[in-house]
C-alpha cells in the first residue's frame, strides 16, 4: 500500500491494534512515502535541498531509470532545468519549497508518472492547460499544498487512478471539477482553504474507496452525502464556521473519527447521527452550539465537548466501555451530570470545569 504521510491535523492515537492504519492516515507529512514507493534501491532515488537554476546533466545526466526525485526548497523557475535523463521512467517527483516556481512545462514528459507534489509556492497561480492531466493518467498521488492556485482545469477529472488527493492551505482555491470519476480515491484534504465553499458533488456515492476526508477550516456550508461509504474512517470539520448541519453517518459503520470543533454553526446532532456507528472512537464537537448528545454515538473512547455553553444534558455513558477521556470545560452542565460521568470505570483524562 502507498503510504500518502498527510498531515491531517493534529496526530490522535486510538489504542487497538486494529486501528493501525487510522494511525497511518493520521501521520504526519514527511511519513514514509518515498521509503514505500522505492524500497532499498537507493540508487534509483534521488534526494536533496536548495537545489538551483544551475543544475545540468551532470547531475541527473547519468542516472539511469530514476524512479523518484525530491527536492527541498528548489531554486527553480521551472522542472526543465532539471534536465532529468529518460523523464519517462520516473515515478515519483517532489519539489517541496519551490517558491520561485513558473510553470511545470516537464511534466507532459513523465508519463508514469504516480506521485506529484509542488508545494510550498505560495505565489504559484499556474494557469494550467486544458489537457495538463492527461499527460499523466497513471497519478496516484497529488499534492498542490500551500500554493496559490486558484482553480483546476477539467482534465483532473480525469485522474481515475488517483487514491490521494491533498490541497492543502491552498487559500486562493475557490473550486474543483467533478470528483465523480475517482472511484480508487481514499484521501482528500482540502484543509485551511479558507475560499473554498463546496464540492460539485452533492453525495460521494462513487467515491466508494474513500477513507479520510479533511476539509477543516474551509468555508464548507455542507459535507457531501457519505452514508454509502462503507470504507471510511475519519471526517474533519474543524474551524468550518460555515457548516450548518452534520450529515447522518447512521450506515457509515466503519467511522472512527469525527471532528466538528470550531463548527460554530452547528446547532443540532439529529437523534439517529449515530446509530449503529459502533466503531466510533473519537467525536469531538467542542465549541458548537448543540444543546443535547444523541444517545447512539458508538463506543467512544474520547469525547470532547468543551465549550459546548448551550449543551445541559448527557446521555448515559455507561454503556461506553472504552472512555478513557472526556473534556467538558466551559460546559455549563448540572452538577449531577459531571458526578455521574466522573464515576465511569475507565476514565483516566477528565476536564470538567
Amino acid at each position: 500500500m502507498v503510504s500518502y504521510g498527510l498531515a491531517l491535523g493534529d496526530t490522535r492515537e486510538i489504542n487497538e491494534e486494529d486501528d493501525a492504519e487510522v494511525e497511518q492516515l493520521m501521520a504526519t507529512k514527511d511519513g514514509g512515502m518515498m521509503s514505500t514507493l522505492c524500497g532499498d534501491k537507493k540508487e534509483k532515488m534521488i534526494s536533496g535541498s536548495r537545489l538551483g537554476s544551475e543544475v545540468h546533466d551532470t547531475f541527473l545526466g547519468d542516472k539511469q531509470n530514476l524512479n523518484l526525485l525530491a527536492i527541498f526548497l528548489p531554486r527553480l523557475k521551472s522542472p526543465e532545468e532539471l534536465s532529468i535523463s529518460e523523464a519517462d521512467k520516473l515515478l515519483v517527483l517532489m519539489l517541496r519549497g519551490s517558491y520561485l516556481l513558473e510553470n511545470v512545462n516537464v511534466v507532459e514528459k513523465l508519463r508514469a508518472l504516480t506521485v506529484l507534489e509542488i508545494s510550498g509556492s505560495r505565489d504559484w497561480k499556474m494557469n494550467f492547460p486544458a489537457d495538463f492531466f492527461l499527460q499523466v493518467p497513471r497519478l496516484r498521488s497529488l499534492d498542490f499544498s500551500g500554493t496559490g492556485i486558484e482553480s483546476l482545469p477539467d482534465s483532473f477529472s480525469e485522474l481515475t487512478e488517483l487514491r490521494g488527493l491533498v490541497l492543502r492551505q491552498c487559500s486562493s482555491l475557490k473550486q474543483l471539477p467533478k470528483l465523480a470519476k475517482f472511484t480508487k480515491l481514499e484521501v482528500i484534504d482540502l484543509s485551511e482553504c479558507t475560499s473554498f465553499k463546496r464540492l460539485q458533488e452533492k453525495s460521494f456515492r462513487s467515491l466508494e474507496k474513500l477513507k479520510v476526508i479533511n476539509f477543516s477550516h474551509t468555508k464548507m456550508e455542507k459535507l457531501p452525502i457519505v452514508r454509502t461509504l462503507t470504507n471510511l474512517k475519519i471526517i474533519l470539520l474543524k474551524g468550518c464556521s460555515s457548516l450548518s448541519g452534520m450529515r447522518l453517518l447512521r450506515q457509515v459503520l466503519s467511522i472512527k473519527v469525527l471532528d466538528l470543533s470550531g463548527a460554530t454553526n452547528v446547532r443540532e446532532i439529529t437523534y439517529d447521527c449515530f446509530e449503529g456507528a459502533e466503531n466510533l472512537r473519537e467525536l469531538d464537537l467542542s465549541e458548537t452550539r448543540i444543546q443535547y448528545l444523541p444517545p447512539d454515538a458508538g463506543n467512544l473512547q474520547k469525547l470532547r465537548l468543551r465549550k459546548c455553553e448551550l449543551l445541559r444534558h448527557l446521555p448515559d455513558l455507561s454503556g461506553h466501555s472504552r472512555l478513557e477521556e472526556i473534556d467538558l470545560s466551559g460546559c455549563k452542565m448540572p452538577q449531577n451530570t459531571i458526578l455521574k460521568v466522573s464515576r465511569l470505570p475507565l476514565l483516566d483524562s477528565h476536564n470538567f470545569m
